[in-house]
This record gives C-alpha cells, sequence and structure tokens, in this order.
C-alpha cells in the first residue's frame, strides 16, 4: 500500500460518523425483507455505486485505484476512472469522473437546469394564483 492509499483509508473511516453501518445495515434489512416477501418483485440487475471526489484527476484517478486494489480488480475508463465488483447480479461500482468530461456535461445539461427552474417558477405562480382564486383573494 502507498502512502496515498493510507491516508485516503483514514480519510474515510474518520469522515464515516456510522454511515457505512448504517448502509450495510440497510442493505441487511432489505435482503430480510426481500427473502420475507417473495411477492415483490425485484430488478435482474442491482448496483451500488460510490461516487469519487476528489481535486484534481491525478487524485481521482489515485483513489479509484485505491477502491479498486480493495475490491481486487482494475480500474478502467478513458474519461472516467472506474473500478466494480460483481456479487452475482448485484455489483459495487466505483466511478470518478474526469473534469474535462463533467465540464462538458455540465455545459451540455445547462440549458435544460435553466428550463427546469423557469417551469418550477411557473408552476409555482400558477398554484399561488389559484390559491389566490380559492381564497377570494386577488394574485
Amino acid at each position: 500500500m502507498t502512502d496515498s492509499y493510507t491516508d485516503w483509508e483514514r480519510q474515510q473511516h474518520d469522515a464515516d460518523n456510522g454511515h457505512r453501518a448504517a448502509v450495510i445495515q440497510g442493505l441487511k434489512d432489505l435482503t430480510r425483507y426481500l427473502e420475507t416477501h417473495p411477492g415483490v418483485p425485484v430488478p435482474l440487475t442491482v448496483g451500488i455505486q460510490y461516487s469519487i471526489q476528489a481535486d484534481s484527476d491525478r487524485h481521482g484517478y489515485e483513489r479509484a485505484c485505491c477502491i479498486a486494489d480493495v475490491l481486487g480488480e482494475q480500474v478502467t475508463g478513458d474519461d472516467s476512472s472506474e473500478t466494480r465488483k460483481d456479487f452475482g447480479p448485484v455489483a459495487y461500482q466505483a466511478v470518478y469522473i474526469n473534469r474535462d468530461r463533467m465540464a462538458a456535461y455540465n455545459a451540455h445539461i445547462e440549458p435544460y437546469l435553466a428550463a427546469q427552474g423557469s417551469l418550477d417558477r411557473l408552476h409555482a405562480r400558477v398554484a399561488e394564483t389559484v390559491a389566490a382564486m380559492q381564497t377570494g383573494s386577488a394574485a
């Protein structure tokens, strides 16, 4: 293990605050529930994705490599760093999206987000108008 791995691992444990245990317990509870309720359908595949946060592409790649090492897997991807371990139809995946790819995505999605914001404001205004009409006050 490298020093960066040790630092990264320590950061993960220090920042945990019980979240890891809560996620594991939730998965156990879901498993138990599905086992005792056979009428509840399940999907063909199930995936858990961990989004790697990093201050640079190099650090994102290093963190992906650390996780891949723990999983016993490799890092793949050209404009992202991904690692995955399959447990039958269930998969754990860790992904870091490179900054250039994320910037391109954000530029692409920005007009849609702006339109959604306008639509949300319009819906709020319509709801205010309807409420005012129902109470008899002017909007």
